[in-house]
């Protein structure tokens, strides 16, 4: 895991020559909320996770189905296919175990994570507004991570030279493509195993099956 990123770094990197925009961001797992049924909603698999809503769109890839996104420290947001798959009302008030414990929040929309195709891939996605996400997450006056956005036509090396200069030892600045790529690692060691696991229940079922035809072959 990653340090965290102190929130007064933004200014000084939105401040930089050729950033467009910044936006302190968070990904943070488990983040489970439990619906009107009083189930917590679980996945086999993909994360169920909190993050907040960013102001920039082409930052976050948040967008709006229905309602609004959430403000203040009592409301927050569900996927769209969350709502519609689970016990979920807007409007509802409901139970969210977060990192720092249970609280209860008004849902008050549902989005999409990308737009128009989901990108969500069954992910559970709790979203709060960025200062309710601090609080609620764990990470008190601190990002997990800073997303930047360059000017047009801005060098990204020397953009990545400038920043490097305004941070402490401890936080990197790494482009789109490592990210990427670091994120597709992460996936396939999620995924190996679990392929695995399947290829074992392949060979299973077809010895059994073999098995069975033969044992039936050989009655008849």
């Amino acid at each position: 895991v990653a340090p965290a990123v102190d929130q007064d770094l933004l200014a000084p990197i939105r401040g930089v020559d050729g950033v467009a925009e910044a936006e302190g961001v968070f990904f943070v797992f488990p983040t489970i909320p439990v619906d009107g049924s009083g189930e917590p909603i679980t996945t086999i698999g993909p994360p169920v996770a909190g993050l907040n809503w960013t102001e920039n769109p082409d930052i976050s890839q948040l967008y709006l189905i229905d309602g609004r996104r959430p403000v203040g420290a009592g409301e927050f947001a569900l996927g769209a296919d969350t709502v519609a798959d689970n016990d979920f009302e807007i409007g509802g008030t409901y139970n969210v175990v977060t990192p720092t414990g249970p609280r209860d929040f008004v849902l008050v929309g549902t989005m999409q994570f990308g737009f128009p195709d989901n990108a969500a891939v069954g992910a559970v996605l709790s979203i709060f507004d960025t200062s309710t996400a601090q609080e609620v997450l764990g990470y008190p006056g601190q990002f997990q991570e800073v997303w930047i956005q360059a000017e047009p036509g801005t060098d990204q090396a020397a953009l990545e030279r400038a920043i490097v200069d305004l941070l402490p030892a401890d936080v990197e600045v790494v482009s789109e493509e490592i990210v990427e790529e670091e994120f597709s690692d992460a996936f396939d060691a999620l995924i190996g195993p679990l392929g695995t696991i399947l290829l074992v229940f392949a060979f299973i079922v077809l010895f059994v099956s073999l098995f069975i035809i033969t044992n039936t072959f050989t009655i008849i």
